[in-house]
């Protein structure tokens, strides 16, 4: 992830050249590389679609972003799209779970990959709906579609997405 690139590039220390420089030097600049390289910025992930085929995800927690057209706009510059997970099963105040919407079913649609973040196991950060089972919300997301999801708890995602191929040499 491409950490305030605007702001990084305003102070003279961008972070996109260096960032092609390594995958470069490892050979993983290329569209198969086992690299996603992902921003909630626009403008950035526009211009690193001009200078390389390593796969981009546009990260999302507004969801106008994803509104109407937007997931076709999107579509223009990345091939997927990072949605809060609340933005795919809402959460409602007491825990509960509202359905999920559709934001799966139209990203794919307009041929993105989803990898939904941030599941994470603390119960501050689980949908009491899940009854402290953090399984439960990464069988959910993948039930929905998700092609992938951001976590800090690997080993509990491999149990239900799989495990990450090793990279091809």
């Amino acid at each position: 992830e491409t950490k305030h690139p605007s702001y990084f590039r305003s102070i003279q220390q961008p972070l996109e050249e260096p960032l092609l420089a390594s995958l470069q030097k490892y050979g993983w600049n290329t569209r198969d590389a086992p690299v996603f390289i992902q921003s909630f910025e626009v403008g950035n992930l526009r211009d690193l679609r001009r200078t390389t085929t390593v796969r981009l995800v546009q990260l999302v927690s507004n969801p106008a972003l994803v509104a109407g057209g937007g997931l076709t706009s999107i579509a223009e510059y990345a091939d997927g799209v990072g949605p809060e997970k609340r933005l795919v099963v809402p959460v409602n105040p007491d825990g509960s779970l509202a359905p999920p919407t559709d934001l799966i079913t139209r990203a794919h649609a307009a041929g993105l990959l989803v990898h939904v973040w941030t599941v994470r196991v603390e119960s501050e950060f689980l949908p009491a709906a899940y009854q402290g089972d953090a399984g439960r919300e990464f069988a959910r997301l993948r039930e929905l579609g998700a092609d992938g999801v951001f976590t800090d708890f690997p080993d509990i995602a491999v149990k239900t997405f799989g495990p990450v191929a090793p990279p091809q040499k």
